[in-house]
């Protein structure tokens, strides 16, 4: 059943909706920006825990600049100089972080108000057409956003899955943005990750990919064994990179692709934790260096772990391409597969 929450800046209206399981996890999913507001999972001592950030009032999401729980698109991450060439075309964006082009641009998909398709006790299905031009990319694009619940005695899944199709060639990339704390309220410091990916894309001090594909061994970026956050922030300020798992790995976006496991996180006082499985080829690791700015969370107070195609992917061409031929289906899907000890 969704619920009345309030209007958007041109007048829509915004709902909530709630995905309910059986083994007790609850997911709040709003309209607007095809928000993950809440997710709740039970613990050992039968209290549930709020996994993810999410502020209390909608006026707040409307003027939110951190991406809290929303969908990012059309281009997810960065974009380098907000311009790219496609079949001999320059194509250029509009310009939201100076010069560059992040998540979609300033009024990306966290900023539309999604219709909502269908919904049911586990599953809501949210749909968006952004027009030819829309912040400056090519085609029309017919998005449809889905989320489904998925339990058993021993795990209980929030699946993600995006799909879209283009009047035109056009590049696509879309993730969630969701901002995890397994314990629930303080930062994310106790909470031990583990990514389990042997590359990553190094980038300048713009976070702007070099074009290198590189191994994490003998790096600060290798977590193929799980670590304390709490040593990362102080010795580097906190995390915002790429991982994949093999430089010759290649993910067509039309492509039939497999799932991958991408990122474990876990809180061992809490005793949650959280697997990370993706079709995509990417992952974006981001731990909310700078929350303050939003006035009501704080710094590493949650941490972001994005699938995705790579930040610029579209200027380089060794990278997986997010390139999707007009009248083509593209459809990809994560999995939040949350467990207790």
């Amino acid at each position: 059943m969704a619920s009345f929450w309030g209007l958007d800046k041109h007048g829509n209206e915004v709902f909530t909706h709630n995905l309910k399981g059986n083994q007790g996890m609850e997911v709040c999913i709003s309209n607007y920006g095809a928000i993950i507001k809440n997710l709740r999972i039970p613990t050992r001592n039968a209290c549930a825990i709020d996994t993810v950030l999410h502020y209390p009032q909608l006026s707040q999401y409307l003027d939110d600049q951190h991406w809290i729980g929303a969908v990012c698109g059309r281009y997810c991450n960065r974009i380098q100089h907000a311009k790219f060439n496609l079949n001999g075309t320059a194509y250029a964006l509009d310009v939201n972080e100076n010069p560059h082009h992040l998540h979609g641009g300033e009024e990306g998909f966290s900023k539309r108000t999604w219709t909502i398709e269908s919904t049911s006790e586990k599953h809501i299905a949210l749909s968006l057409v952004s027009v030819h031009g829309d912040q400056g990319y090519p085609g029309k694009l017919n998005v449809t956003v889905e989320y489904r619940l998925q339990e058993n005695d021993q795990e209980q899944q929030l699946i993600f899955i995006w799909s879209a199709t283009s009047t035109h060639d056009t590049v696509v990339n879309l993730t969630n943005h969701a901002y995890f704390n397994l314990a629930g309220s303080g930062d994310i410091a106790e909470h031990h990750l583990r990514i389990p990916c042997q590359y990553y894309t190094p980038v300048n001090g713009d976070g702007i990919p070099l074009g290198d594909i590189l191994p994490v061994e003998n790096t600060a970026l290798d977590f193929t064994q799980s670590r304390v956050l709490k040593d990362v922030i102080m010795q580097h300020k906190g995390l915002d990179n790429n991982w994949l798992h093999a430089p010759d790995e290649v993910s067509n976006s039309t492509g039939k692709n497999t799932l991958k496991h991408f990122a474990e996180l876990a809180h061992p006082r809490s005793g949650l934790s959280l697997n990370v499985h993706s079709t995509l080829p990417g992952l974006q690791c981001y731990t909310g260096n700078h929350l303050a700015g939003s006035k009501v969370f704080r710094n590493h107070q949650g941490i972001c772990l994005e699938s995705q195609f790579f930040p610029d992917s579209p200027n380089n061409t060794n990278f997986p391409s997010a390139f999707l031929q007009k009248d083509t289906l593209t459809k990809h899907e994560t999995h939040y597969i949350f467990e207790q000890s």
